[in-house]
């Protein structure tokens, strides 16, 4: 029995993600800061960067998929796929976080 509702669980959790969890978070986050960015044209180039950063994440994710031949399945257990998918996001943040504050420290010592 527990086979059965396992098995259903991950079959609904495929119809709700069909292209693998731990990708889709940071996909998601990118249309949303594409919608945000240009509803609000934004011109500074910090939020480029992160825009190009969640790309590369997205490209990423879809590459690793593509050539581990898991582009449609779902691993064993999609709550660590989603966890995986928040860290992913979290680490793009962070990183871009890094990147503006090393710029702007940069852009005070040029002028």
């Amino acid at each position: 029995m527990y086979w059965i509702a396992t098995k259903a669980s991950l079959l609904s959790t495929y119809f709700l993600f069909p292209f693998g969890l731990c990708y889709i978070i940071p996909t998601i986050t990118l249309i949303f800061l594409s919608i945000i960015h240009k509803k609000l044209k934004i011109k500074e180039p910090e939020k480029g960067w992160l825009f190009l950063l969640f790309l590369g994440a997205v490209i990423f994710g879809l590459v690793d998929h593509l050539w581990n031949g898991e582009i449609f399945l779902i691993g064993e257990n999609p709550i660590m796929d989603i966890v995986l998918g928040i860290i992913i996001t979290f680490s793009v943040f962070i990183v871009w976080r890094i990147i503006v504050y090393i710029y702007k420290i940069r852009k005070r010592e040029i002028y």
